[in-house]
């Protein structure tokens, strides 16, 4: 499927304009997808700007499953150095097994990117902290509690619309 839209990393990249009201709006679309991924037990594994792209009327897409896997919790060891530097946490690098916190680090360092790009502060800067701790245990523990921490923050932010593009899978929304 062909996407007319840009990815946020390329809109960063060159410094277009992206108001900090818009971005209410793609944090709740990106909380959305990624808890649509999660209920279907997929780990994404590569959340960041580039493989998020947004259209003019602010609805995004969540692309790019090279690296996704469906979440076994009886698998001990599942990864060999995959992921983007920078977005990746530690257990992508082989130190454990990833799982649904894998997506809820990179998430947070998206979030934070997002929030420096557009120089804004507040409690969403403080969620994205908590989603970026190193030890996974210290992270939120799903989406669905991000999301609730995110209630007042994004009370008012309707959610445009989420699409997913999954190549392997069976989620197309």
């Amino acid at each position: 499927e062909y996407v007319d839209g840009i990815s946020l990393g390329e809109l960063m990249n060159k410094k277009m304009p992206l108001k900090k009201k818009m971005v209410k709006g793609i944090v709740k679309q990106l909380v959305a997808a990624i808890n649509a991924l999660h209920e279907a037990n997929v780990i994404h594994r590569d959340i960041k700007p580039d493989n998020i792209i947004m259209n003019e009327s602010g609805h995004i897409w969540l692309l790019d499953y090279d690296i996704a896997r469906i979440y076994r919790a009886q698998i001990r060891k599942d990864t060999e150095i995959l992921g983007t530097f920078g977005y990746a946490p530690i257990e992508q690098y082989g130190m454990m097994p990833t799982d649904f916190k894998t997506d809820i680090y990179s998430f947070g360092v998206t979030v934070s990117a997002v929030l420096d790009y557009v120089k804004s502060r507040g409690r969403l800067r403080k969620i994205a902290a908590k989603c970026k701790k190193l030890d996974p245990e210290e992270r939120y523990r799903s989406m669905k509690q991000i999301e609730r921490a995110m209630k007042g923050i994004l009370a008012n932010v309707s959610l445009f619309g989420v699409f997913l593009v999954v190549i392997f899978g069976v989620l197309f929304f």
